[in-house]
């Protein structure tokens, strides 16, 4: 037998290998071979070549139903078939049943060469035929070439398995068309279906084309880019649009490149279609964005540039990274190009620079925004500028600079100030109407009453004439009428009379502070200096208010139209007569403690002979002034037991102080062991009346309705006199208007030394008004100025029963 030789391939097929015999001879063969023949000397003959030349033979069989089973059990690489067996199963029915399951190449044994059972046997697709009797070279050389044949199909399989799964796995639909008109389909994958709608078939049959999906207004320059791809031989590129099965349009990337046969003639087109259509959604969304964001910034920065203020961002160190120009101009720049890349150091004096760059510091370091207002000096002015500044922040949220925005607020500032200025002053005026009122209307009820008392005591003489006791009576009736007369004006000042409690002054400034910020006006700075430990007043806080507002507003107003400094400070002092006489008029005030608050401005001060009129009513420097601002302090000063005290001196400034005296120890504070003196028979009435007139006239009442009676001017002089005479004092005669320790504080602590003491009230107020100001102290009667005798005389017997165990008269 001559050498064996493998056509068409590098070696033996899989499942056949060759080796040599040792000392040569002709090669073996290697494999396993199954034998299905009913004739069992065929079938051993068969048996005995193969195993001859080194295949390895399963046990023959004979009927075709073991066929499935045998290979199961021993696989085998190739099956020698008769198709004529023994049995139900023939050996066709048996390949059938076999490549139902396994791959393995079949050929048959026959003894005859044209049979109707042949055209039955090619629907098995055989590797081939043997006619019996068969010899044992075609034998071998039949067996050989199968095998090698189906280890080339089994290849040819794979790879084409292996080339489905990759253009499978394209993200797109992979092709291949004729290179002319119409460009029919040669090649196509389903992934076409999900770009096109219409599946490959329709395509490769021709019922379909692909340009005719082509939108016409993108064939023209698809059709260019192809042909200039065919001219230079090289790969083309294009992208257009198709009409979707459903109706709709889907953008297509097409890619790829002409084949040339060996004549350099182009026979087809070999590409890849991609579905684009969310990637272009996606770039009209980015190039809409891209539009929308130029116009935003346009319009941003016309708006920028268009601002009345300073626009700027920096970055950490301070250095301009933007600006508008109206920041460049007032730095003496040319434009924002010339401050980019500066910082404040470089364009602003160094005081001025160093203070905003601690600003930047704090709003970097804190990364809170950050809003200030302070006087500048620009181009020949000062102006009051309001900035505001916050951080900027990368995607990470770290801050990496600031912005700010600075906008000239002069004329607010200046507008505002007028305004409030003038609603304040014209609200004030009315208060200060309203104390002027209280005042007089208490000053004239105190002077009827000191009328009234006199022509009571004159009545009480025996001795009176008819015609001078008649013109007394008349007199009487009318200081009755004028008392009338007086009552509406008591009323409108009844909203401006001191309402006593303890004012802390701190807090009170702190809550007016913006008040008092515009009051100074444009120009000047508010600065509060205020001690760590004060006394609170004893006072009415609301009117404690009106009067140092009106004392800043006068301050303001002393600067005028440039910068300057407001201060308020306050103090502790003892004050003695000297002091006290230094006042702008004479009040009456004790000498003793006071807490002073003081306002001084560095305005256009006074000299002496303005000051000197400064007491006097209506007496102002403004030429739009009504002299009540200073009026009204001194009212509301007066009404508390204080003083006003004014310094100035021309061209340095002006310092005005309110003395308050200081608020006496409260109630339930310890009060010093009292000495009482022994009690005396016929027991005493303890008199506190302020004016002295109305004082002597109620003494000689009380002897006149025959009491005994002490007299005080001050609270503090009723206590001296109820810590010596404590046990003798059966009742207490209290005028609620008293200077320093008013009526309410008096009437506390001698309620604390005699908590059974009968307490009548005197007021020129209504009575009712007087009832509920000191109801807490339980008084026993209210009697109401200008008081006649009787009235006096009922409201002493309603205040000591007559069991009371204590002689009154």
């Amino acid at each position: 037998m001559a050498r064996w030789r493998w056509i068409g391939a590098t070696g033996p097929p899989s499942g056949c290998a060759l080796r040599r015999r040792r000392g040569g001879g002709e090669p073996v063969a290697s494999g396993t071979i199954l034998v299905v023949e009913d004739d069992a000397l065929i079938a051993a003959h068969i048996e005995s070549v193969l195993t001859a030349a080194g295949y390895t033979v399963l046990p023959p069989l004979a009927f075709g139903e073991e066929v499935v089973a045998a290979v199961t059990s021993h696989p085998a690489d190739l099956i020698l078939m008769d198709i004529q067996l023994a049995g139900a199963v023939d050996g066709i029915d048996a390949v059938a049943q076999v490549q139902a399951i396994y791959d393995i190449p079949v050929v048959y044994l026959t003894a005859y060469a044209q049979d109707e059972r042949l055209t039955r046997a090619r629907a098995t697709t055989p590797y081939g035929y043997l006619t019996k009797p068969v010899s044992g070279h075609e034998l071998l050389a039949t067996i050989d070439t199968v095998l090698y044949r189906h280890a080339a199909d089994r290849r040819v399989r794979e790879s084409e398995a292996r080339y489905r799964n990759l253009v499978a796995n394209v993200p797109g639909a992979v092709y291949r068309c004729a290179v002319e008109h119409p460009r029919r389909a040669i090649f196509l994958s389903d992934a076409v279906q999900a770009i096109s709608g219409r599946p490959a078939s329709e395509f490769l049959s021709g019922d379909t084309l692909w340009l005719d999906l082509i939108l016409a207004d993108d064939l023209l320059d698809a059709e260019r880019v192809v042909a200039e791809a065919r001219d230079r031989r090289a790969a083309y590129s294009l992208e257009y649009r198709i009409r979707h099965a459903d109706g709709g349009l889907r953008w297509v990337h097409d890619s790829g490149r002409f084949d040339y046969d060996a004549r350099g003639v182009p026979v087809s087109m070999d590409g890849i279609l991609l579905d684009i259509t969310a990637r272009k959604q996606l770039e009209a969304e980015r190039d809409a964005a891209l539009r929308a964001l130029q116009e935003r910034d346009a319009y941003l920065t016309a708006i920028i540039e268009n601002l009345p203020g300073v626009v700027w961002l920096k970055d950490r160190e301070g250095r301009f990274l933007a600006l508008n120009r109206a920041h460049a101009v007032p730095s003496g720049l040319d434009g924002p190009e010339h401050v980019v890349g500066k910082t404040d150091l470089d364009i602003l004096p160094r005081e001025q620079a160093e203070r905003y760059r601690a600003e930047d510091a704090l709003v970097m370091e804190s990364g809170q925004s950050l809003c200030v207002e302070e006087l500048i000096f620009d181009r020949g002015e000062y102006k009051w500028v309001q900035k505001h500044k916050t951080p900027i922040r990368d995607a990470d949220g770290v801050v990496i600079g600031t912005a700010g925005y600075s906008h000239d607020i002069t004329a607010l500032k200046r507008a505002a100030g007028e305004q409030m200025a003038r609603e304040l002053l014209e609200a004030e005026k009315l208060r200060g109407l309203s104390v002027l009122a209280a005042e007089v209307a208490n000053e004239f009820i105190t002077t009827l009453q000191t009328m009234v008392t006199e022509l009571d005591l004159a009545l009480g003489d025996p001795a009176l004439g008819v015609a001078t006791r008649q013109r007394l009576e008349a007199a009487l009736q009318t200081a009755e009428r004028a008392n009338r007369l007086t009552q509406p004006l008591l009323d409108y000042g009844s909203a401006a009379r001191p309402r006593l409690d303890d004012v802390v002054l701190a807090d009170l400034v702190n809550e007016q502070r913006q008040l008092f910020e515009v009051a100074v006006g444009a120009y000047a700075t508010l600065n509060v200096a205020w001690p760590d430990v004060l006394p609170p007043l004893r006072a009415d806080r609301e009117l404690v208010r009106v009067a140092l507002l009106h004392l800043v507003i006068n301050a303001g107003e002393a600067i005028g139209p440039q910068p300057g400094l407001v201060t308020l400070t306050a103090g502790v002092t003892d004050c003695d007569a000297a002091c006290l006489a230094d006042s702008l008029m004479a009040t009456g005030a004790l000498p003793g403690r006071y807490v002073f608050v003081e306002v001084t401005d560095n305005g256009c001060g006074m000299d002496a002979v303005t000051r000197r009129k400064l007491a006097e009513p209506g007496f102002t420097t403004k030429s739009a002034g009504r002299g009540l601002g200073l009026l009204v302090v001194q009212s509301v000063v007066r009404a508390h037991g204080g003083v006003v005290t004014v310094d100035s001196e021309l061209g340095v400034g002006t310092t005005v102080r309110m003395f308050f005296p200081a608020a006496p120890a409260v109630a339930g504070e310890p009060q010093p062991t009292l000495t009482l003196r022994e009690a005396r028979p016929g027991m005493r009435w303890l008199v506190v009346e302020a004016d002295s007139a109305v004082r002597g006239l109620m003494l000689e009442s009380l002897a006149r309705l025959g009491y005994s009676a002490l007299a005080a001017a001050t609270g503090g002089e009723a206590m001296q006199l109820a810590r010596t005479y404590g046990a003798e004092l059966s009742g207490l005669l209290l005028d609620v208007a008293l200077p320093g320790l008013d009526g309410p504080a008096t009437c506390a602590a001698l309620r604390q030394l005699r908590p059974d003491l009968p307490i009548i009230l005197v007021s020129g107020y209504d009575v009712a008004t007087a009832a509920s100001q000191f109801a807490s102290l339980s008084p026993v009667a209210c009697v109401q100025k200008p008081w006649r005798l009787e009235t006096l005389a009922g409201a002493l017997r309603a205040a000591t029963p007559v069991d009371s165990g204590k002689s009154l008269r």
